[in-house]
């Protein structure tokens, strides 16, 4: 593992995760809690630019379950964004919730697919991608995305992360 201490990141990126870790759990304590169940009360993030291809990985190890590189932490609203993608990847399996993942491939939110951000109609990414565009539009939504929010854009998506994985 190459992961740089947080103490040697750039400040601003430590300050964004911390604020997005702070934002997920004041703001959506049900999907923290879920995030948080199982064997894996505790979730490692790591800032490991080299083991990152894009914004954020998940690794599902103990010593750093979910990595980031810069990109995804230039601000507090993009590290809310992939904070909630990745640790939704950790939600997907097996001895976590996979259920969850059930449900939504089961659901009429995959009738919306392709989503204009990311993943395409990959149900593996788009159960992620959801949950992260649920909580935050990302940087770079208008540029993908042309227009409107996520909740008209894509309603069967909004309201599954909403009913069923945030339970809010």
């Amino acid at each position: 593992d190459n992961a740089v201490p947080w103490s040697q990141a750039p400040s601003n990126v430590y300050i964004n995760i911390n604020a997005a870790v702070t934002n997920l759990v004041a703001n959506h304590p049900n999907f923290a809690a879920k995030v948080c169940s199982g064997n894996w009360d505790q979730v490692n993030l790591c800032y490991d630019p080299p083991a990152v291809s894009i914004w954020g990985l998940h690794s599902h190890t103990a010593d750093c379950d979910i990595k980031f590189d810069v990109g995804g932490l230039q601000s507090a609203t993009n590290a809310l964004y992939i904070l909630t993608h990745e640790a939704s990847h950790h939600l997907q399996r097996s001895e976590i919730m996979p259920q969850l993942q059930s449900q939504y491939a089961a659901s009429e939110a995959t009738t919306e697919l392709p989503l204009c951000t990311y993943g395409g109609s990959d149900q593996w990414e788009t159960f992620p991608e959801g949950n992260a565009l649920y909580v935050q539009l990302p940087s770079d939504w208008i540029h993908d995305c042309t227009s409107g929010t996520f909740q008209s854009k894509y309603p069967k998506h909004y309201d599954f992360a909403k009913n069923i994985v945030f339970q809010e």
